[in-house]
Formats: structure tokens, sequence, C-alpha cells
């Protein structure tokens, strides 16, 4: 069989032209995720795109932002209750909340049609498309957990990998999300070209200050077409494939690239010590134990210690 490249196809911008997912072709009460509110649960992507510049981004669906209409989304939302009895969903989108009304008309129609429904933004929201205003409703439309990626503690890193906001924010947004009462998890990086020790402790003091609920400190994979990658291959410093030689952002040592003066064996050593620091304080524990389940804080035990993260 020959293969034949007939170009890139164009992206899809009529995204309520697509069918719902073929959820009938799965038992989706087979399905988990740690942590949850409810079961069974299933997931959801109410956008495409992002155009946004973070340099560890490879773009998978484009830079140019598609969003479903709000009465879509509602419309989906409605078919999983009714059709699969599904009580939690949750939403991968890159920017949610890039078009702030889209946001909202989506929260008012939750409201409105009183869908009972617990929502997570698993993939995150920005911190700077955020207020309280908006946060208000996310939560009073069933949202009990979102992520905020501030990805580094140190704000000159911060600024190379082109987050496109500042730490103040991040303070800013976890301190409301408090107030609102939705629970936020943190993505933080570890292990960028241009960072050394110092860089990477100012992530783990920065992860402890804002003080998430759950936190990931997932290793740097330059991925193809990212600007990171392409750093890499300018500098020389690119010393293996990650399609072919990184298992997941959890697992392993950095091996795909050279990290200052660090060693791959230093890395997994600080994202270890980052785990530690973070969630062996007896405040956090207490924590942990008040805000999610047993049977939550037990698989995500298992896959910590399955990765050897701490």
């Amino acid at each position: 069989m020959e293969m034949v490249y007939t170009g890139d196809r164009p992206w899809i911008d009529d995204l309520d032209s697509l069918p719902f997912p073929a959820f009938n072709k799965v038992n989706l009460k087979k399905y988990n995720n740690f942590p949850k509110k409810k079961r069974p649960l299933s997931s959801m992507i109410t956008s495409r795109g992002c155009p946004y510049n973070c340099i560890f981004c490879s773009h998978s669906m484009g830079k140019k932002w598609r969003p479903r209409s709000a009465e879509n989304v509602a419309k989906e939302i409605e078919w999983q209750i009714s059709e699969f009895g599904i009580k939690e969903i949750l939403i991968y989108d890159d920017n949610f909340s890039l078009n702030r009304k889209r946001a909202e008309k989506i929260c008012d129609l939750i409201i409105e049609q009183k869908f009972k429904i617990k929502i997570q933004f698993s993939n995150g929201l920005r911190a700077d498309n955020l207020d309280l205003s908006l946060l208000k409703k996310i939560k009073k439309a069933g949202t009990w957990l979102m992520g905020l990626a501030p990805e580094v503690g140190n704000a000159e890193v911060m600024k190379k990998i082109k987050k496109g906001f500042d730490h103040k924010k991040v303070i800013e947004i976890r301190e409301l999300c408090r107030q609102v009462g939705i629970i936020t998890h943190g993505f933080f990086m570890i292990g960028f070209p241009f960072e050394n020790k110092k860089t990477i402790k100012d992530t783990i003091n920065f992860a402890k200050k804002i003080d998430c609920e759950i936190v990931e400190f997932n290793k740097v994979i330059p991925y193809a077409k990212t600007e990171l990658y392409d750093l890499l291959i300018k500098q020389n410093n690119l010393l293996a494939d990650p399609i072919t030689n990184v298992k997941s952002y959890h697992e392993g040592t950095i091996i795909t690239h050279k990290i200052g003066k660090l060693k791959d064996s230093d890395i997994k050593e600080l994202i270890r010590k980052a785990y530690r620091e973070y969630y062996l304080r007896p405040r956090k524990l207490i924590d942990l134990l008040k805000t999610f389940s047993f049977a939550d804080l037990l698989g995500l035990s298992l896959y910590a210690i399955r990765t050897r993260n701490i």
C-alpha cells in the first residue's frame, strides 16, 4: 500500500456542524477519573485552537480559535445527561473563556435549564481571562474543580516561555477561586533548557505559595513543531526524539534535551522533591482528606507510586 500526501486539510470552522461523539459505542460506566465528584462521567471539547504563543505548545488544533455556539454546547450537555445518565463532565478546551460572552452564555443556559451536572475544567482556564463575576457564574453552573497553569515560578522563565500573564494574576485568581468555592489543580513544568536549580526551586516555592488543592509537576517535553523544539535544534541541544523516547509527562527522566548544567537524574530528583515538599506538609495532608474522597486519594497515590514521583 502506498501512502500519498495530498496536503494539509483546512481547519473545520463550523464546529456546530459536527455530530456529537459516538458515546453509544462505549460503556461510559466503566470510565473513571481521579479526582471526580460523580459517575458516570464523560468529556467535552467546546472550542478548538489557541491564539497564544507558549513555546512548548504544538498547537495541535491550530492557532485560530474556533468555538461551538453556546446553544450547541448546552444541547450536547442535555443529550449526555438524558441519553447516558452522565453526572460529571470534564471540559478539555485550551481556551474555554477566550470569548467572555460565550462562556457566560454557556453557564447561563446550564443554570436556566437546571442541568444536574458537575463540571471540571481539566485542561485549565487562563488566569488572564477570568474575574470574580465569571468565576461565580462558572461555579453556579456546576463547576467544582478547574486547572490553573502558571507552569513556572520564576518571573524570567515565565517570560521566556511566553505564557502571556504574570504570577500576580495567578495569585489573584487563586484567591478568587477560594472565595467562590472552586477547587484548583495547579500545573507546573520542570526542565526548560534555560533553567537551573534556583529557577526550579522558585517553581516549587511558588506552587506552595498559591497552594492549590492538588498539583502536577510535569517534565518538559520538546515536541516537534513547537518553538521550544526549534530552539533546541538551533542550539544543537536536542538529544533524542521525544516521540519515540518519551513515555509521558510524568514518567522517566528528561533525556530529550540539555538543561543547563543539570543531569537528567537531577531533574528527576527535583521533581520528586517538588512533590514531597508540596504534599508532605501536615496542613496539606489535612486539606486533601477534607477535599477528596478516599477512593480518589488512593487512586492518585497509587499513580504517584507507579510513576515514581514520590
